[in-house]
């Protein structure tokens, strides 16, 4: 009986700790958002909140007096380190329809709004490249949204996610290269990026590869993105799934799909200007006729390419979904 006592007592006191310590993790990363404090150096205005222990910022708006080509954003604001940027969820109202970028604009992409008509700040559209501290491990969606003169992007090391939006419409943006630490990205992080040819991930990065230009998972066996530039698709032959939205804002007009791809996700080959797939004769998951592409068990239709206004669908298809 003392035993199990005994074992009950430090269970409870390991649990309490967990808790204490959690909770004190939870209270140093919470953001005072009733105070908001700036930093102005070069002609650039920067307003941040802080931690409310006052080790962490988080800049969320940036005014510019001047045009600049490179923007450099700093590594702390009142001596707080930079580890967020953008115009968080916390700081829109309930049930908002629309994001804000990091200059102040409405940016609404159901609509066709993206920024890059807005005069809030006309100073943006000199940027050519943003550099950030690698104590950012946080970028907010939408952030950069309409920066139509950024050439190249290097995300911080410590970022994990590329939200949505973050650089969609960013229309010269040519070269891309993720964090080591990356391990999600939105289908539409950079939609409307049409002049994105090619990825670049670390090797070091655990979750990701690019392989012929194309972002992938690790082992090489799903396909998760693929720039928009590249015309010609032909996917390596070690994918074995294409994720959803895998070619979302691409502007590929062709597409090769090996016999190694066993799974197709919804609206994966979603894209506007495809007008040829070729699906290999070997492949054992799905089958190919009259310009759709169908799961040869069920017969659930999974993309079908209009070249003309008339569209025959197979006998074998059995069920065509939502998506």
């Amino acid at each position: 009986m003392k035993k199990r006592l005994l074992c009950f007592t430090m269970l409870l006191t390991v649990t309490i700790s967990a808790i204490t310590f959690t909770n004190n993790v939870k209270a140093a990363t919470k953001w005072n958002t009733s105070k908001s404090v700036t930093k102005e150096e070069n002609g650039i205005k920067y307003s941040a909140y802080l931690t409310e222990d006052g080790k962490e910022s988080w800049i969320y708006q940036i005014k510019l007096s001047k045009k600049i080509t490179k923007l450099t954003l700093p590594k702390e604001i009142n001596q707080a380190k930079l580890t967020r940027v953008g115009f968080g969820e916390e700081l829109y109202g309930e049930g908002h329809d629309s994001y804000i970028n990091i200059f102040g604009d409405t940016i609404e992409p159901w609509h066709g709004c993206y920024g890059t008509l807005s005069y809030n700040d006309k100073n943006k559209r000199t940027i050519q490249e943003i550099v950030f501290p690698n104590t950012v491990n946080q970028i907010e969606a939408a952030s950069f949204t309409g920066m139509t003169k950024l050439r190249e992007l290097k995300m911080p090391e410590q970022v994990t996610k590329v939200p949505s939006y973050a650089f969609a419409k960013c229309t010269v943006l040519s070269k891309v290269t993720f964090s080591k630490n990356m391990q999600s990205i939105a289908s539409s992080a950079f939609l409307h990026s049409n002049q994105v040819k090619t990825f670049s991930c670390p090797k070091s990065n655990k979750t990701f590869a690019v392989k012929k230009g194309m972002l992938m998972t690790k082992s090489g066996k799903t396909l998760v993105l693929v720039p928009n530039k590249m015309k010609k698709v032909t996917i390596p032959t070690s994918v074995k799934t294409i994720k959803a939205k895998t070619f979302n804002g691409s502007q590929a007009t062709s597409i090769v799909i090996p016999k190694s791809v066993k799974k197709i996700e919804a609206k994966a080959l979603s894209s506007k200007k495809v007008t040829k797939v070729s699906l290999s004769s070997k492949n054992k998951i799905y089958k190919m006729a009259n310009n759709c592409i169908y799961r040869k068990s069920d017969g659930l239709l999974v993309g079908v390419i209009a070249k003309t206004k008339k569209v025959s669908i197979p006998s074998k298809v059995k069920v065509i979904d939502d998506t």
